[in-house]
């Protein structure tokens, strides 16, 4: 049985009385809305690498909403910000690594320029809505992997509270909470207001139980932050690897089924992982929180040897009792991958898409990925520009 229902939500005393209060705000929306809610859609057409174009055709695709592109250098951001916006707002994050904390304060200063116009830092009233930026935070996505609970602010590493303190006076919005994300040409809009997101993130907030999820918002709350931008499917912080080779399993979880020591099912949802997102995401809304969730990733299904990529990959045929998938090349993605469908391999990133949206789908402040960082060096362009497409359309499709 496919996961279609919607779950109860798990908030505090307090925040019960504040979302119960909420609801009979929400009461007042037409029908129509508060059912289907508003699914925006992003795309990541990443650079090969340095300052090159990124995959124009899955940029100016009609069927999402935002680009984000990923960036290692002020190079690279000044060339995002220089690439055509094809009708779409940009997010810039920076990746996982070739930084250092005053690289990262500099790219939201030089975002923030661009956004609020030359002479920032200052007061930004009247934000964009076009560039945004989020931090991809690797000291702390370190502590995670490590299976250290992440609840206080003692909990985040030092250059994690450098990058904090400085969103904390960027020109993020201030958003107010209960509100809808939507979106009007180039702009991101807030309760129908433009705004500019800057975002903290640690991809395995989800999934991995060591994360209290109540002091990790809190503490983006505290720093301003309105973005963050969690996986969906990430066993390095879902199994929580002490040491290379050494999973611990209870640590976290996948959407699917099972375990790696058991076997997962790709055809099955984990109820328990579908009721965290939405205890997620609705402690985000709380606190005027967007949250970008990425569905597939592709360094999770590339061929290597290390901990938490294929070996370890729920999607890998040896972990699963569906019988996909095969590793492709040496280094390579499963050239069978990118399948999107009613039948076979297809079938079954469908089911798993249609099971998130609708888990999520009265929820108003979620923006889906649909995918990290695809390359051309794994698959076909057209083959990424379809299976993006398909997947986008089944996002927005249900009701």
């Amino acid at each position: 049985m496919r996961f279609s229902r919607s779950l109860p939500l798990h908030p505090t005393p307090l925040r019960a009385c504040i979302v119960a209060a909420s609801l009979l705000v929400l009461l007042w929306i037409p029908s129509s809305l508060h059912a289907h809610g508003l699914r925006l859609v992003s795309y990541n057409p990443h650079p090969v690498s340095g300052t090159s174009v990124p995959m124009a055709s899955l940029a100016d695709s009609r069927t999402h909403d935002v680009n984000a592109y990923h960036i290692n250098t002020t190079a690279e951001v000044n060339a995002v910000l220089g690439f055509a916006d094809y009708g779409k707002p940009k997010i810039i994050s920076n990746d996982d690594s070739g930084f250092t904390t005053s690289d990262v304060e500099n790219w939201i200063d030089t975002v923030c320029s661009d956004v609020c116009g030359a002479g920032y830092p200052g007061s930004c009233p009247n934000p964009s809505g076009e560039v945004h930026f989020e931090h991809f935070d690797q000291p702390l996505t370190v502590r995670a992997t490590e299976g250290k609970r992440i609840k206080f602010s003692s909990d985040f590493p030092a250059d994690s509270h450098t990058i904090l303190d400085k969103i904390n006076t960027s020109c993020a919005s201030d958003l107010a909470a209960y509100k809808t994300l939507s979106h009007s040409g180039n702009q991101l809009l807030w309760d129908n207001e433009p705004v500019t997101l800057v975002g903290f993130s640690s991809m395995g907030a989800v999934v991995g139980l060591n994360f209290d999820v109540e002091g990790y918002l809190d503490m983006l709350e505290a720093h301003r932050v309105n973005l963050t931008r969690v996986w969906a499917v990430e066993q390095w912080t879902a199994l929580a690897f002490r040491k290379p080779g050494a999973p611990h399993e209870s640590n976290g979880m996948t959407p699917f089924d099972g375990t790696l020591s058991t076997g997962w099912d790709l055809s099955q949802a984990n109820t328990a992982f579908f009721q965290r997102l939405q205890y997620f995401v609705d402690e985000a809304w709380e606190r005027g929180i967007v949250v970008q969730l990425t569905l597939f990733d592709r360094h999770g299904v590339l061929n290597k040897t290390l901990p938490g990529q294929w070996p370890e990959s729920p999607y890998n045929q040896a972990n699963n009792s569906n019988g996909y998938f095969a590793a492709g090349p040496t280094n390579k993605a499963p050239t069978n991958f990118l399948s999107f469908g009613t039948t076979g391999a297809g079938a079954l990133h469908r089911s798993f898409v249609l099971d998130v949206v609708n888990a999520l789908k009265t929820r108003k402040n979620v923006l889906y990925e649909v995918m990290n960082e695809p390359k051309t060096s794994d698959w076909s362009l057209s083959n990424i520009v379809t299976f993006h497409d398909q997947a986008a359309t089944v996002i927005k499709s249900v009701k």
